[in-house]
């Protein structure tokens, strides 16, 4: 579903803000990302085939608190955000909203 509402680059750039999002919060990762490891791990590894269509999925939520973490959680600089995703947190803002729709 994803795949629906971005363009490819797109969802490779959600993907890379979980991979790169998971570490930066450590221990609290399952509390502030909603999801457990084990399914983070398993809705990677069918990326991008997977099924966020459902607000409650383990899909969605992780979709939804991974670019939000980027974008307002995590006390990250901009310029910080570039060096690890490639774009900045307009660009990230832009994205969320878009699949947020």
């Amino acid at each position: 579903m994803i795949k629906n509402s971005l363009s490819d680059e797109e969802v490779d750039l959600v993907k890379k803000v979980i991979q790169v999002v998971r570490p930066l919060l450590g221990r609290g990762a399952r509390t502030r990302l909603g999801v457990s490891e084990e399914s983070s791990n398993h809705i990677l590894d069918q990326w991008p085939h997977i099924d966020d269509s459902s607000d409650s999925s383990d899909e969605c939520v992780l979709i939804n608190n991974s670019l939000n973490e980027m974008i307002n959680g995590i006390r990250i600089s901009d310029e910080d955000v570039q060096k690890l995703i490639g774009v900045n947190k307009e660009t990230l803002k832009s994205i969320y909203k878009k699949w947020a729709k």
